[in-house]
């Protein structure tokens, strides 16, 4: 291929290895000769983009599994319902990551929804605000994950 690649880059020769190939001299002639190249980087790009997306869902997933983040976001979650009401709508995006965070831990679905509860509660325009910041779609799958967690539905639904 490199032979025949490099024939097709300079020309035609006149006692080729693997018989008589030639295209015309121009554009044509660079793009054939060109196009494994080509071909290899993009095969390259690609192994690198998958090895960087496999190690970004590794890291995710230890993260998921990590109880002392875990434990981490409990807390805070736990810490913003006792938070004083007017601040606790500035804590809309940050519920929302660590419900996002660990979707298959129902004890941190149940304090998320609470702690959107608390927000919502705490001042009249708030609900508006909370749907705006994407809420609802998050909820709605920490009910739809954990449908025969009480707690769970209790917190989601209220």
């Amino acid at each position: 291929l490199a032979l025949v690649t490099a024939g097709l880059a300079t020309g035609c020769d006149d006692a080729p290895p693997f018989g008589r190939v030639c295209v015309a001299r121009g554009a044509v002639q660079w793009v054939v000769a060109f196009t494994p190249l080509a071909l290899c980087w993009a095969a390259l790009a690609w192994h690198f983009h998958r090895t960087l997306a496999a190690r970004q869902k590794a890291t995710q997933e230890a993260w998921r599994h990590d109880h002392g983040a875990q434990r981490g976001s409990a807390e805070v979650l736990d810490a913003l319902t006792a938070a004083p009401a007017e601040q606790r709508l500035k804590y809309v995006g940050q519920v929302l990551q660590i419900m996002k965070d660990f979707p298959d831990k129902g004890v941190i679905q149940q304090k998320g929804c609470a702690a959107l509860e608390a927000i919502c509660r705490a001042k009249k325009g708030n609900p508006a605000q909370v749907q705006r910041a994407g809420a609802v779609p998050v909820v709605l799958a920490a009910l739809e994950a954990h449908h025969r967690v009480r707690a769970v539905q209790h917190a989601g639904l209220a």
